[in-house]
């Protein structure tokens, strides 16, 4: 039986400000009846579509969460840093590290760059710092790498995307499962915001479309989602084998659905 009915693919983009469209933000969307099809930002002030940016696509989540339609959304961008990276206090539950990673990165409102001043040691100390989750994907980056250059990479997207996941959790009021942090289990009927890395399975569809770049990346996670579930085969990527110690680490640090 299929865990959900609509199947949310997000190629993330730490890119410029909060509030400016950005062409390497994409989104597709499937469902039970329908395959893959992009979702343009649809400003009720304009006549025609444009591209998302981090505030517009964040509301649009929300919306689609709130909806009672069980929604699984998967996001290309890194949910937490390694444990080793974080703060004594802030290691005790995901919404401790949200609320301190917040409070140094303000990216809600702020681009990344602009806060990049101040935090140049621990992202040095940390450049070659993999989560337990990293490591079992072999061409996954690390969170601190790469903060020197101007983007796109995984510091950027993740930098900026943190922080709207914790608003996303304020707005949704528990109606949400954010996996795993909230556990490895998923109560039925309940929709769910889940970390991506479309080079996992981007081999496994190749064939299937000509679209390139961040349109692809957006296209995969979308169809690996729908493919999965509609096959009965999603369930055990969200029970990855793991021991009691490794899934403690990973309710801090995340872990990459689809990485087992």
């Amino acid at each position: 039986m299929s865990l959900f009915q609509r199947y949310i693919g997000i190629d993330y983009s730490g890119a410029s400000e909060p509030c400016m469209p950005i062409p390497g933000l994409r989104v597709f969307v499937a469902d039970r009846s329908t395959g893959p099809r992009e979702e343009r930002d649809h400003p009720q002030d304009r006549e025609r579509t444009r591209n998302w940016s981090r505030n517009r696509l964040a509301a649009w989540i929300r919306d689609r969460l709130m909806e009672d339609v069980p929604t699984i959304v998967g996001l290309d961008h890194a949910f937490s840093y390694p444990l080793e990276a974080i703060d004594e206090e802030a290691r005790t539950s995901w919404d401790e590290f949200l609320a301190w990673f917040e409070e140094r990165w303000p990216t809600r409102t702020h681009a990344v760059r602009e806060k990049c001043a101040g935090h140049q040691k621990i992202l040095e100390k940390h450049r070659k710092t993999l989560r337990l989750t990293d490591r079992w994907a072999p061409t996954a980056m690390p969170i601190c790498a790469g903060w020197e250059g101007n983007g796109p990479n995984v510091f950027y997207s993740s930098h900026a995307g943190i922080p709207w996941l914790r608003w996303l959790r304020h707005e949704t009021g528990g109606r949400v499962h954010f996996w795993p942090f909230d556990d490895f289990s998923v109560p039925a009927g309940k929709s769910v915001v889940a970390e991506v890395y479309p080079r996992v399975f981007r081999r496994r569809y190749e064939a299937e479309t000509t679209l390139v770049g961040d349109q692809r990346d957006a296209w995969l996670v979308c169809r690996w989602l729908k493919d999965r579930d509609e096959r009965e085969c999603l369930a055990p990527f969200l029970q990855p084998p793991l021991d009691e110690a490794e899934r403690q680490k990973a309710r801090i640090e995340g872990w990459i659905l689809g990485v087992s």
